[in-house]
Order: structure tokens, then sequence, then C-alpha cells
């Protein structure tokens, strides 16, 4: 018969003395029922917070022993139940051997041979499920079983801890490890904790594919909870399969919507990010920015894989639901995808499409490394006005192979898209990179682990909390703008002091600084009431720059006063003036009539996930432990003898297949250099090396050019 599932474990339970850890029968033994009916203090078993840490051990292992004698002594039971009191009262895994094991008994004893009186069950079976416990003595002196445990398999490992793996599905096998060796006191592998994880994440999968069940009637609870929210799912039919299969939901709710028309900038950032769980797709978001300069999450919606007919049906419902129109007055930022790039183009013609200088850098930098040409190029991506940006770029021509990467820059990233001055000015935004979606995708890392409803909630718990403590921190601050944009004030005033200013009327002043070491004036317009600056910062961003902060000086003038209406603290709080809805319970829910959905069925797209972290291009990489690497080597070809190259990438290397010519010989000193018919027609004569008919080697005398 197949060994029961209750003996893969047992305990080791510290008791009084020899003859009180035995149950015989069925019945309690005598510690248990003094215990029971008072005889034993019960202070011994009671917490004292004042005791030390061996005596709160030693009471929890007598606590654990009489709740395991109060189990055995029920008399009939499943294995299940018997399993489960074992596991949660035991002290350590231990080894054992069956010295009976049929149809209708099982004896199991402890594997250590010494320890004759030491562990010992014996179970009788009573019908099919039913066992009775006759006798069980816990007492277990010996260390078998200590280090290396063979039933300490990933199958128990996922029961005992299949809570742990649930609640961090992306734990890794050498914290699971630790986990285990505490708890259990045993080491196991690597291979045991991922086959562990692996079975709680088959039993999850059952749990990831019935969300997709009820998923309309989420859809339902949502929209009855925030109405007028806009929540559509796209689904379609498969022959042989008996519902519909997922594709699409596209979640933007009311309140969300109305806070980012009413009190945020006209900036968007979208992007994507991977889904971690068991039911694979991606999670394309889009996020504002509010008057603090924070991120503010607008909409979101889970594909199968990211495409142009996702990006299409996703920027399709973003800008109904922004009325968008053509994007005229408006900029949105992405990466370079060539996907996101032709579906901005095609449905937002009039927009001001940014591309995230970052993404800019990772890719143009991989052909031009160097300190220098990376701060140039930075430079370059935040100035405020063309003469700034001209300047740089100046600079970058100035360095080693500045130009030809000037060139490629130029050329293959259109400067428009990724340079400050040429931005909105009507925006009141700067930014060149698209952290904003990046610090999205990471507060709901956790939450991408998780089912698709699971997941779902947890975003919109998340917002609906935002906002109410976005609003509640406004009492905290101590102007009439946000903390982020004090600083940035104060950080400007900083560089203000250098700068004399001299009024020519109205509000116009000139504002300039005499360098004397390079015996040169740098002067700049400021525009009180247009708020504008020649420099172009206060412009760009709508805050003060160092220039403006010292003309407001000059009149005694309060720079709050001057900032833009977006960073007002009653522009903040219309952000944050629409809470979010609670949602009822998943009991509360009503039946929808497009009836349950399946799970989508994803294609794994080419090289994605990327299992390895892509690096910058000034980042270190891993040295291999047994290969050197070549980084740093100067090659020197063998054919040409110049440096920076091998002769694998030598120009005048003879083709493989010598199509260049007739092989006749090969030169003695370079012997990979081969000589063809065709060479032999210069002034200089050099030994050479060839075979003859019958492929012995020798020397001739040959000319070569």
């Amino acid at each position: 018969m197949d060994l029961p599932e209750i003996l893969l474990f047992a305990s080791e339970f510290d008791v009084l003395s020899d003859d009180q850890n035995v149950i015989d029968g069925g019945e309690l033994s005598d510690s248990s029922k003094d215990l029971e009916e008072g005889l034993v203090d019960v202070s011994l078993v009671e917490d004292n917070s004042e005791e030390d840490e061996e005596t709160t051990e030693a009471r929890g292992k007598v606590r654990r022993y009489v709740q395991m004698e109060k189990t055995l002594a029920r008399g009939m039971m499943t294995k299940v139940m018997l399993k489960k009191e074992i596991w949660d009262n035991q002290e350590r895994v231990l080894l054992f051997r069956y010295v009976k094991n049929d149809g209708t008994r099982v004896r199991a004893k402890c594997l250590c041979k010494k320890d004759a009186n030491g562990w010992f069950l014996f179970m009788v079976r009573l019908g099919q499920k039913m066992y009775v416990v006759k006798k069980y003595i816990a007492e277990h002196s010996c260390l078998v079983g200590t280090f290396k445990n063979r039933r300490a398999t990933g199958k128990v490992i996922a029961n005992k801890f299949f809570d742990v793996i649930n609640g961090m599905p992306f734990i890794k096998p050498r914290h699971l490890k630790a986990m285990v060796r505490k708890e259990l006191g045993v080491f196991i592998s690597d291979k045991v904790c991922r086959n562990a994880k692996a079975i709680v994440l088959r039993k999850l999968e059952k749990q990831f594919k019935e969300d997709f069940l009820v998923l309309n009637s989420y859809v339902l609870e949502l929209k009855e909870a925030n109405p007028e929210s806009t929540v559509t799912v796209v689904s379609k039919r498969q022959e042989g399969l008996q519902y519909p299969i997922s594709q699409r939901i596209y979640i933007c709710l009311t309140p969300i919507r109305e806070g980012f028309m009413a009190g945020c900038r006209n900036i968007i950032g979208i992007d994507w990010c991977f889904l971690k769980g068991l039911v694979k797709g991606m999670l394309l978001v889009a996020v504002g920015r509010d008057g603090n300069n924070q991120m503010f999450p607008v909409a979101w919606v889970v594909v199968e894989k990211e495409t142009t007919e996702s990006w299409v049906w996703f920027i399709q419902h973003l800008s109904s639901d922004l009325r968008l129109g053509d994007g005229l007055g408006w900029s949105l930022i992405s990466d370079m995808q060539k996907r996101i790039i032709h579906t901005v183009r095609d449905l937002l013609p009039l927009i001001k499409h940014r591309m995230c200088a970052r993404h800019v850098y990772a890719r143009w930098g991989k052909r031009h490394a160097g300190k220098e040409i990376q701060l140039q190029f930075w430079n370059t991506s935040r100035s405020t006005n063309k003469v700034d940006m001209l300047m740089h770029l100046d600079r970058m021509r100035g360095l080693k192979e500045g130009t030809s990467a000037v060139e490629d820059l130029l050329e293959n990233w259109p400067i428009e898209g990724w340079c400050c001055a040429f931005f909105n000015d009507v925006v009141k935004c700067e930014v060149i990179d698209n952290n904003m979606c990046e610090t999205f995708n990471g507060v709901i890392l956790e939450a991408r682990h998780k089912a698709i409803i699971t997941m779902l909630e947890d975003i919109r718990q998340y917002c609906m909390t935002r906002i109410v403590v976005k609003r509640e921190n406004t009492a905290k601050w101590k102007s009439s703008c946000g903390p982020r944009i004090c600083a940035r004030i104060e950080k400007e005033r900083a560089k203000s002091g250098k700068w004399q200013v001299e009024w020519s009327g109205g509000a116009k002043h000139e504002v300039f600084w005499d360098n004397l070491f390079f015996h040169a004036r740098e002067g700049y317009v400021v525009l009180l009431e247009n708020h504008s600056c020649s420099c172009g910062k206060w412009d760009k961003t709508g805050i003060p720059c160092q220039h403006a902060l010292a003309a407001l000086a000059f009149q005694g003038l309060d720079p709050l006063e001057y900032i833009a209406h977006w960073f007002k603290k009653e522009t903040y709080l219309k952000a944050y003036q629409f809470p979010v809805n609670p949602l009822r319970g998943r009991a509360f829910w009503a039946t929808s009539e497009e009836g349950p959905l399946l799970p989508p069925i994803v294609k794994k797209m080419p090289r994605r996930p990327a299992t390895k972290r892509r690096r910058e291009p000034m980042e270190p990489r891993n040295k291999s432990k047994t290969n050197i690497s070549r980084e740093g080597r100067v090659m020197t070809c063998s054919i040409c003898h110049t440096k920076g190259h091998n002769k694998a990438r030598c120009a005048q290397r003879t083709n493989v297949n010598h199509s260049g010519g007739i092989i006749v010989g090969r030169e003695v000193r370079y012997g990979s250099a081969f000589i063809t018919a065709s060479e032999l027609l210069g002034p200089n004569v050099r030994n050479l090396e060839c075979r003859d008919q019958k492929g012995r080697k020798r020397k001739v005398q040959g000319l070569i050019q």
C-alpha cells in the first residue's frame, strides 16, 4: 500500500518525564489530564512578559505537546486532520522507518536504531479514510535528519509554506531555504525550493483562471460604485471553447479623470510593463503630473501583448476620455518604440510628442560612450534655449570622435523630441524623461504578481488612498504652493545673488553678470508681466528662474505670486477633490449578462520578457570567472599590421573562398597573409611559403606589390 501522507513528518515534543509523553489507546496522558483538571499550575503554560526567552520557549513546547495529546486522544480522524495537527505542533522534522505497513495497520519508529525507546507511532486503519492512533511517543533525542532529510521534498515544503509562497510568489530560493532551516531545522537544495514554488503556483493557477470567470461581474460593480467610469472589456470567441477569451480591459475611473482635467497640466506619459503572475500579459499605463511635480495615474489597461493594435485601442480610449481631439495644446512623452510613434502620429497629429531622453541616450550611448560625451548630451537635453543647446553641441563636437557622435545623434533622433528648448511653453513642464510612468510601474510591482481582479483592485485601492492622503497633506503646507515647488524656488534663489539688475521701465529688467575671468558679460531680459525670461527656463517650467528671482528681489515682490497657476494650492486641491468610491466584496457582485470569460492566450514575444537586466552603456558588466575579457586590450591585425582590429575584420582580408585571386603562397613571416596571383606584380620580393604537388612545403621567391 502507499505510504500514508500523515507520516511524511513527525515532531519532537518536550515532556516533563519519560512516562508522561505516551498516549496509549487514544487517551490523554497523566500530564494532560492534570492540566485539564487544574492539578497542574496553569501559570507554567501562560505567557509572562517578564520571564526570559528560555522560559517562554519551554512553555511553548509544553503547550504544543498538550495540544498534540488532545488531538490524538480524539479517536478517529482523517489523514488530513491528523497531518495538519502534527505539522502545526511539530518541533523539528525527523526521519523514521516503517516496522509494519500493510492494509490495516502502520507502525513507525525512529530511523536511529540506537534510540529503541524513542519516537513511536502506531495507527490502525478503519474504513477507507479514517485512522485511529493507538499509541504515540513524542520523545525524540537523536539528531538523525537534522541537516539532510530526504522527506523534505518539494511537495512537503509546498504544503508547509503555502501561505508564504502565495503571499510572496517572487521569493528567492535562498530566502525560502533560510525559512525552512529556521522553521524545520533541515537544509534543502535550490531544486527543492523551485519545485515547492512550482507546486504552489500550479495550485494558484486555478484561482487565477477563476478571476476571469467573474471579470464581467467585476466591471459591473466598478461602474456601479463609480458612475460614468470608462471600463471596457474586449473578448473573442474561439471554436472548441465554452466561453469567450478575454483580450483587453481598459479602466479610467471618473474621479481620477475629472481630477486630472481640473488640476493637472496637459502632459501625459505612457508606458508598459509585464504582468508577473501565472496569467501573462502586459499592463499599459497613462500617468500625468500634478501641481507638486508628482505623478498622477490616469488610466490603465491590461492587454494580451504589446502590439500596434493594442496601442491604437488604448490611445483611442484615452483620447476620448481626456478629450484630446487632434492633440493641439497637449504634450505626450514615451519611449522610442516605433509602435507608439506611428500610433500617436496617426491619431494625435498635432500633439507635441516627446521622446524619453534616457531611452535616447541608452541607444545612442552604445555607439558613443564616454563621460564627457554623456555630460554634454544631458546638458544639451536640458537646455531651455537654442543658444545653450548649440553651445553644448559644439562642445560635444570638440571631443574625441565628437563630430561623428553629433551627426549620428541629430540624424537618427530628432532633437525636437528630446531637447527642452523645443518643448511647448503652454504645458509648463520641462521633463525630458518618462520617470513618472516608471515610478507608477514600481509602485504596483507587487500587484503585478497577483490574479487579474486582485491586481486591478490593488491599483484602484492605491489610487483611492492616494487621493485622500494627498488632500490631507495640503494642511501641512507652509506656503501657497507644494513643498517640491518651494524647494525648487530656494534652489534658484541661491544662484540669484551674483546677478545685477537694471530696470528699463515697466516690467522689463535687464539681468547681467560680469565674468572677469573671461572678460565677458552674460545678460538676460526678464519680463515680469509675461512671466518670461530670455533663458527660457521660466517659460518652460512656470517657476521663476534665478534671473527672474533677481528681478523680483529688485522690485521687492513675492516670487510665489509669479508662479504658474498649476502650482497653486487651489489648483492642486482640484486634482484631488473627487474621491474614488470603495467596492463591495465578490459575494455582492451581480451576475453579468456577458457571461464568464477565459484567460487570454498569450503568445510570447521574441526575447521578452528579458531574463537578464539591461545595463546602461557605461555600467560595468559582470566578469566571467573562467574567461578573460578583451575589454581594454589593443588588437593588432596580422594582415595589415595596424592596431585597432584583428584579422577577422580587416578590410584587406581575402574572401573565404579566395575569389579575389588564386592563392599561390603564404608569407613566411606573416603566416596568415595569403598571396594571390594578382599580387605578384610588385617590385618587392619576399620569401613565400607554398606547397608542391605532393603537399610538401617549400620556400619560393615571389614579387608582391
